[in-house]
């Protein structure tokens, strides 16, 4: 973390030195070219599609300021081929983390010189933003790479960087039977859109179990409630008043043809403690994968910690999703 003391302005941002390539801060009218560099890292790296209007989301995400905590890198004939986004939620109980999952290089412009000035910059302007919101907490620089990124994974490593966590992408063929699942009468389902304070609760209180999660605040939280959200398929369990379970799905059609079929993703699902072991978990995502079945959905997805200490890796399996591919965490102290 920076040094007690530390001024923001001691930490100073690298200065870019890319033959043929200028540097400024995104703009709204850019979203089109930053996807456009998106698909070409796509093509290469096989990770995951973005929109115009998951771009333009970045404007109102309480992460960051675009016009300080990003940069885009033009080359000559226009096109923008690299851009580094500086995410630092808010909320943080015990340790601040620094996220640079959104920084993007055009394959054409991947040199070592490339790839040093926007891990350097990312760093730097992360290390003042600390400086500047006076954070007292242990902080650390976050990325994540499918394990098919050897040479990303190997220069972020040669650069400080630890392999701390894997996390498994699983999925489950929709075509397959799903088991009829009931809760319990006492229990009452509503939907996530009109509950969202509840199943915020929720999510900070279940989460607490998992390694180095911090609470998520009420901003943040609402800005996860896009376009891609699958209504019919988030949903909260209250308990008379208290809420106990969620589940939030997703959908990114830009992806499809990419994987080869249609699918929703539970992006989050999560039951607090007093309420485990009950089946709470399991019918829910039954019911949001049937939701997906009417929805066109070939198949369902969702990622976990290989080391979740709640035993959901079980609960997956059990209802029939498998491994597809593994993602790395890595990180780094700040």
């Amino acid at each position: 973390m920076t040094p007690e003391g530390t001024k923001a302005q001691d930490t100073k941002l690298p200065k870019p030195t890319i033959d043929g390539v200028t540097w400024r801060a995104p703009e709204k009218s850019d979203a089109s070219a930053i996807v456009v560099l998106q698909d070409a890292c796509c093509d290469v790296d096989r990770t995951s599609r973005i929109t115009d209007s998951e771009v333009l989301d970045r404007w109102t995400d309480p992460s960051l300021q675009t016009n300080i905590d990003a940069l885009v890198g033009i080359a000559s004939d226009g096109r923008i081929v690299a851009s580094i986004w500086s995410y630092m939620p808010g909320g943080a109980e015990s340790e601040q983390r620094l996220f640079g999952d959104e920084n993007q290089i055009h394959p054409a412009f991947r040199t070592n010189e490339m790839s040093d000035f926007v891990l350097e910059w990312w760093e730097a302007r992360g290390r003042q933003r600390l400086a500047e919101d006076s954070i007292s907490l242990p902080a650390r620089f976050y990325a994540h790479r499918f394990d098919h990124q050897e040479k990303d994974i190997a220069f972020l490593v040669s650069r400080g960087y630890e392999i701390v966590r894997y996390y498994h992408e699983l999925g489950r063929d929709l075509s397959q039977p799903i088991e009829e699942l009931d809760l319990s009468a006492e229990l009452d389902v509503r939907p996530l859109l009109e509950y969202q304070a509840e199943g915020l609760v929720v999510h900070n209180q279940s989460f607490r179990d998992h390694w180095g999660s911090q609470p998520i605040t009420h901003e943040r939280w609402e800005h996860f409630f896009t376009d891609s959200l699958i209504p019919a398929a988030s949903l909260v369990v209250l308990d008379g008043d208290e809420p106990v379970a969620y589940v939030l799905c997703e959908k990114y059609p830009q992806d499809f043809v990419d994987r080869g079929w249609s699918h929703g993703w539970v992006s989050g699902v999560g039951t607090v403690r007093s309420h485990r072991c009950m089946g709470i978990a399991t019918a829910l995502i039954a019911q949001a994968m049937k939701v997906m079945v009417e929805d066109g959905m070939e198949y369902a997805l969702l990622g976990v910690d290989s080391e979740n200490p709640t035993g959901a890796y079980g609960v997956y399996e059990n209802l029939g999703f498998v491994e597809l591919r593994r993602e790395l965490a890595l990180t780094k102290t700040a």
